[in-house]
């Protein structure tokens, strides 16, 4: 007695997209996961010969998107234009974050080599000076280690209280002898008093 065929329990790929029917040998599973996905992104996917852009949400023909095998229905997720600013974007960001880097790098190195003083150290030196300049008080627009006798960083000076604490040779008495000539001035006294004020020998006035 011949038995009775059972039907296949594998569906007809008739209704399956082409992509699908070179799986043949998958299981009868994935076949319908895979074609369930295909019927719920259908939505979303080209239709008519038309896909919305998933940026600007526009609906545009295919014509207007990249293609894309990845993509299950052939075309990138982006229309051509957004797909473009997405790209320049990228690109000038990356060149940025480049920029950014090489700047500190650079930087990083002039202060190891010129002061011994890593950027990171700097940065946390910054930070505890509230950004201010200890003389100035002013903000630190290229913070500058200021060095002293021992190597150590003493503080961070702006660049206009770096070149006048360096002009003076890091010398309180010369400070001091500045000092007294801005306060003569400022007191009325002419320039033979503030010559007298100051010792001779370590004056630079010579006999006329």
């Amino acid at each position: 007695m011949a038995l009775a065929k059972t039907p296949s329990q594998t569906p007809s790929t008739k209704s399956l997209p082409g992509y699908l029917h070179r799986g043949a040998a998958l299981r009868p599973s994935v076949f319908l996961a895979e074609y369930s996905i295909v019927k719920v992104e259908s939505i979303y996917l080209a239709k008519d010969g038309e896909k919305r852009c998933s940026r600007c949400k526009l609906k545009k023909p295919v014509k207007d998107f990249y293609r894309n095998k990845a993509r299950k229905d052939g075309f990138n997720h982006y229309c051509k234009k957004c797909a473009n600013e997405a790209t320049a974007a990228s690109v000038d960001a990356r060149k940025d974050l480049e920029s950014r880097q090489s700047i500190r790098s650079t930087r990083d190195t002039v202060l190891r080599d010129r002061f011994g003083v890593s950027l990171r150290a700097t940065e946390y030196l910054t930070f505890e000076q509230n950004n201010r300049c200890p003389i100035c008080h002013n903000e630190l627009d290229t913070p500058i280690p200021d060095i002293g006798a021992d190597g150590a960083v003493r503080a961070l000076l702006c660049s206009t209280c770096f070149t006048g604490v360096t002009m003076f040779r890091n010398s309180e008495e010369m400070l001091e002898r500045a000092l007294s000539y801005l306060r003569s001035f400022k007191e009325g006294n002419d320039l033979d008093v503030i010559a007298g004020s100051l010792d001779p020998k370590a004056s630079n006035f010579k006999d006329i």
